[in-house]
């Protein structure tokens, strides 16, 4: 019994040896692995070009090289032992260690823009996540810093060219709206000499063919000078020169004086011109002058792209909660909806062979849509090619003025 129980006795310590070197060899193992997995992570951070820094206690424990060479040190070495704080310019220390805090309670602190110190003192923009870790087993901070002063010097030459882009502009529109008298000044005269001489005041001018050439150049005074007033117009309202004459206006009899302005060029272009208003409208606080060019605008566009038999409809109406809305609507060309964003631009002129052969800057749709814009109010377009072009533009309802047994009221 001794002799068995001696050999039990060595068989169980040998197997105890065999069970210790089997978790000894598995530890190794282990540590192996660890081993080089920690390798392949620092040969990762190494190569990378952002700067990655693990601090514990607010001193720093390890540094990549990219890390190194955006704070200007010589290597990753010089950058251990230093403290986080020095890094930090002084007028972000307290929001820095504030968010340490945060970040140590469990807050999700994410990625943002600040400022850091190179080791000479200098002060750099930085992108920067950090994350919360445990280093040889203290609680420590990670953090990946990017160097930004590249893209922020780029975003501030950006800047600087667009608000260069927009002084030149302003001076632009501001000295063509400042030639505004010298521009129509000799254009007026080339006009008004050509209708004296079409209409013969001063007695006959001989052949014929020059009363024919007095009315050519009349026709192509009277083109430049809308083309002039367009461009300055434009230019005006850009440089902020614009201001509203407004008074209350009888907008029934606004209709009526605009209609029978542009019913002569309806009947000329053999195109039927539609009223449908009510006979009575509200009065409506406006500028009289910019309204009716808008009228003009919008009903010459009208009649331009209607072919001869086809016809543009007019009508208006008042509603105390939406407001005055009036709609062009023609039975013209038309466009295809994709080029509307096209015919709404400035000098935006929406090409195909049926649009070509009308002549105009592109500058009418934009101007009109303008001065709608400077009273407070919309203007929207809906078109389909060969189907005609409805033109809606609504006017708030505060400009809208009633009249009651007491007086005067605004509908809102």
């Amino acid at each position: 019994g001794t002799v068995i129980g001696a050999y039990n006795d060595m068989l169980l310590r040998e197997a105890e040896r065999e069970k210790a070197l089997a978790r000894s060899n598995r530890l190794l193992e282990a540590s192996e692995d660890l081993r080089q997995s920690e390798e392949r992570y620092r040969r990762l951070v190494d190569v990378s070009p952002d700067g990655v820094i693990v601090h514990t206690g607010g001193r720093i424990v390890f540094a990549n090289a990219s890390l190194a060479q955006i704070f200007g040190a010589t290597s990753p070495d010089q950058m251990i032992g230093v403290m986080m704080d020095s890094l930090v310019p002084p007028s972000e220390l307290a929001q820095v260690r504030d968010r340490r805090n945060n970040l140590a309670n469990g807050a999700d602190i994410g990625l943002r823009e600040t400022s850091l110190l190179r080791l000479d003192g200098t002060e750099f923009p930085v992108e920067r996540a950090v994350a919360r870790i445990h280093w040889e087993g203290e609680p420590s901070n990670l953090l990946v810093i990017r160097d930004i002063t590249e893209r922020k010097a780029t975003e501030l030459e950006l800047r600087r060219n667009q608000q260069l882009a927009e002084a030149a502009n302003k001076a632009k529109s501001e000295f063509l709206a400042n030639m505004s008298h010298e521009l129509r000044t000799p254009l007026n005269a080339i006009i008004g000499f050509s209708q004296l001489i079409r209409t013969q005041v001063y007695g006959e001018v001989g052949d014929p063919r020059y009363q024919e050439f007095a009315g050519d150049i009349e026709n192509s005074g009277q083109h430049l000078l809308e083309i002039i007033c367009d461009i300055l117009d434009l230019s005006k309202i850009e440089a902020g020169m614009v201001s509203l004459e407004e008074t209350e206006i009888n907008v029934s009899e606004l209709f009526e004086s605009v209609m029978s302005i542009i019913a002569t060029r309806a009947e000329m272009n053999g195109v039927d011109l539609i009223r449908d208003i009510p006979g009575e409208l509200p009065r409506l606080r406006a500028d009289p002058l910019r309204l009716k060019q808008i009228l003009l605008n919008l009903l010459s566009n009208g009649i331009k792209f209607t072919d001869e038999g086809g016809a543009v409809t007019v009508l208006a109406r008042c509603d105390d909660e939406t407001g005055l809305t009036f709609q062009i609507v023609d039975t013209g060309i038309g466009m295809a909806p994709e080029d509307i964003e096209t015919a709404m631009a400035r000098f935006g002129q929406v090409e195909g062979h049926l649009s070509r052969r009308f002549e105009g800057t592109g500058l009418g749709l934009p101007l009109t849509k303008e001065l709608v814009e400077l009273h407070g109010g919309t203007l929207h377009l809906e078109s389909e090619l060969g189907s005609g072009t409805t033109v809606t533009v609504s006017f708030p309802a505060e400009r809208i003025i009633r009249m009651t047994d007491t007086g005067r009221i605004h509908a809102a």
